[in-house]
Formats: structure tokens, sequence, C-alpha cells
């Protein structure tokens, strides 16, 4: 029981119905097999490549419906491990959309992962800024208020805030 269990989602019907894959508490990770997910939408997989709008679909597909679901999803294993720069360009697009994970087959592809994967001290001091200054504001009766740094901060831009410290916390 206390051992997560992590599926790989390969299927058009797997995406489809990801949400209904929630069968056991224990399932807590998703993984996109783009390859084999590509082949069974009969689609060739030179559509891989990050400037392709298809691939820029499915994976914002997945991540959504993965977090829907209640699942924590992580990008698909790039094959072609020695090249690093494209490797690079994928985790690059990957963290915009809003993954904080891929899947690596080599220790170089872990390192940039890990590297282009870690939290920005920008983002993180902008989050804790949100965060403190919310919570005093609304100490005082206000969920919505001008900043003279980020501008409007309400309740969703404080739950935003709230987000970022958290996927960095542990």
């Amino acid at each position: 029981p206390d051992i997560a269990v992590h599926l790989s989602i390969e299927t058009g019907e797997a995406l489809k119905n990801l949400s209904e894959l929630r069968i056991e508490p224990r399932v807590d990770t998703v993984y996109l097999g783009v390859l084999d997910l590509l082949a069974d939408l009969g689609l060739p997989q030179s559509l891989v490549h990050p400037s392709n709008p298809t691939m820029i679909h499915l994976l914002t597909r997945f991540l959504v419906d993965a977090r829907i679901a209640g699942f924590h999803p992580v990008s698909f294993v790039f094959q072609e491990y020695k090249d690093l720069e494209q490797f690079k360009r994928w985790c690059t697009l990957e963290r915009f959309v809003g993954f904080s994970g891929k899947g690596c087959i080599s220790p170089d592809q872990v390192a940039a992962a890990n590297e282009l994967f870690a939290p920005n001290a920008e983002e993180l001091e902008r989050a804790r800024y949100i965060v403190r200054r919310f919570e005093e504001e609304a100490a005082g009766g206000s969920t919505g208020f001008s900043d003279a740094q980020y501008g409007f901060i309400d309740e969703p831009i404080y739950k935003g805030a709230k987000v970022v410290l958290e996927r960095y916390s542990s």
C-alpha cells in the first residue's frame, strides 16, 4: 500500500479516458508515451518537434486532463538522448506549458532536466512577496488591492503564487 503506481498513457483511448484511470489510490503519476500515442493515432513520429502545433496540443491536453484527474503529469521521454540541444528545447517548452517533470533516459538528460525545471529565483521571490502581501492585506479585510510592484493582487493571484511555492517546496 505504500508503493506509488505510475501509468504510461500510450493510446488515444487512454488519453480520452484519463480521468477514469484513477481506479487505484496509489496511482499518482502519469507519463506521456508520445511515440506509442502517435502510432495509435495513425500519426507519424516526424511530428515530434517543439514547434509542431499537434505536439503542443497533445502536451497541453495531457497536462490539463492529468491535472483535472488528480495525477502528476510527466512529459515524454525524448529518445534522441545524444541531442541535448533539442532535449533542452523540449524541457523549456514543457516547463512553459506547465509541466514540472520530464522522462529521461540518460544521465545528461537528467542533469539538463534538473537544471531547466529547477525553481527560478525571480519566480520564487515574486510568489513569496505576493503571498506575504496578500496575507497582510487579507488580515486587514482586503482581498483585492493594487500593489506598486506587481499591480493588482487578488485571491486568484494569491492562489497562483501558493501553487508556485508548493511546487518547489519538496
